[in-house]
């Protein structure tokens, strides 16, 4: 739409020009025609245009007034719902209290949490409105802030979203790298005995073999590449789970590592970047392997599965100690004791929020798929009926 873009600004601008010179006219033949009272003239222009605004203004108020009222109202019923809200969500406590289900420091921890929890919704929405009625106060015009304020957010997220994909190619590259130095060895050992002898069948099946792995990491980076106008796709679980396996094939395979996904999660799609979506599960089983190697877990296991209207990933290895779960997200804290830079499950959290989806680490064993680390991601829009 540029360049119509272009043609209706320039359109606007002789258009205006036109208009001008038009009023420049109108007012020259009023001066010639000297009507004999221009006050009188002047005075009815000024009555005319002044009963016009009041009218505009007036029915402005109503509106206004209208709103404020149904608007009073509504924060009026908000105010009982939040006030009534702790104590709708902790009355089954009582009664598993009194049935001994639960013990008494379990029933307060719960009634902590969700005190803390719905606090901090209250404050998020409470707080919002009251700094919107407030630059209301001070004449700011919200529509303009958030005009504003949307654009920038929107090449802020842009060039967030650049960062996070070269981090995470390095990221990716560096989990290759075993495959890359593995290759080049045997590339420079076939070269070196076809150098001496280039009918070596043997040396030539080993290059072969090595410019075919090559191959196949640059296949499995084409998806996470950042060049070019890349648009969203819908991308199946079965098409995640192969691509995942694919690449982690041979650590998969030297670990005896059972890597599987359920039915369910084969089937689910969802629309988005591949550069965004593959990184999260190549991050995220990268760890479910380190962790599984180094705690030496008999049958190591790796599952996709879906749990209501979340993608769950999870291992049956150590786990995540609980003091670390606030932190599992940030940027730099690991526990790896090498080749960990704390970065991953950062970039998982950020590309997801990236496209207004959520991970969290599901702490309650209610939830988990495997006995170890688990991981759910809620995907907005994802499609669990095909």
């Amino acid at each position: 739409m540029e360049e119509e873009y272009r043609r209706y600004r320039g359109s606007m601008n002789e258009l205006g020009q036109f208009v001008s010179g038009f009023s420049e006219k109108v007012s020259a033949a009023v001066e010639r025609i000297a009507p004999p009272l221009p006050q009188e003239v002047l005075l009815k222009q000024i009555q005319r245009n002044e009963s016009q605004l009041a009218s505009r203004v007036t029915r402005w108020c109503r509106e206004i007034q209208a709103l404020q009222d149904d608007e009073r109202e509504r924060i009026n019923s908000l105010t009982g719902e939040r006030n009534k809200l702790l104590r709708l969500e902790t009355a089954t406590l009582l009664e598993q209290l009194a049935n001994q289900e639960i013990s008494l420091s379990a029933a307060s921890k719960s009634v902590s949490d969700s005190k803390a929890r719905i606090d901090a919704d209250n404050e998020l929405l409470f707080r919002n409105y009251i700094f919107a009625l407030e630059n209301l106060r001070e004449s700011i015009d919200l529509q303009a802030v958030a005009i504003l304020g949307g654009e920038e957010s929107s090449e802020l997220r842009t060039q967030v979203d650049r960062l996070n994909g070269l981090a995470q190619l390095g990221i990716t590259v560096e989990f290759l790298d075993h495959e890359f130095r593995g290759y080049d060895s045997t590339m420079s050992y076939a070269l070196q005995r076809l150098a001496t002898d280039p009918n070596d069948k043997f040396a030539l099946d080993r290059a072969t073999t090595a410019y075919a792995g090559l191959k196949q990491i640059i296949d499995f980076l084409g998806p996470l590449r950042m060049a070019g106008r890349i648009e969203p796709r819908n991308i199946s679980g079965r098409h995640i789970f192969e691509y995942v396996a694919d690449f982690f094939s041979r650590a998969i395979q030297e670990n005896q590592i059972a890597f599987d996904a359920s039915e369910a999660f084969l089937k689910f799609t969802v629309l988005e970047l591949p550069s965004r979506l593959l990184p999260v599960f190549i991050n995220l089983v990268n760890n479910s392997i380190y962790w599984l190697i180094n705690a030496r877990v008999d049958e190591p296991r790796i599952q996709f599965d879906v749990r209501g209207d979340s993608i769950v990933v999870a291992d049956n290895g150590p786990g995540i100690d609980s003091i670390d779960i606030k932190r599992l997200f940030t940027l730099f804290f690991t526990r790896k004791i090498d080749g960990g830079r704390g970065v991953g499950l950062y970039l998982c959290q950020a590309n997801l929020a990236a496209g207004g989806h959520q991970i969290r680490y599901i702490q309650s064993q209610d939830e988990w798929v495997l006995p170890g680390a688990n991981f759910a991601i809620k995907f907005r829009g994802a499609n669990f009926n095909v």
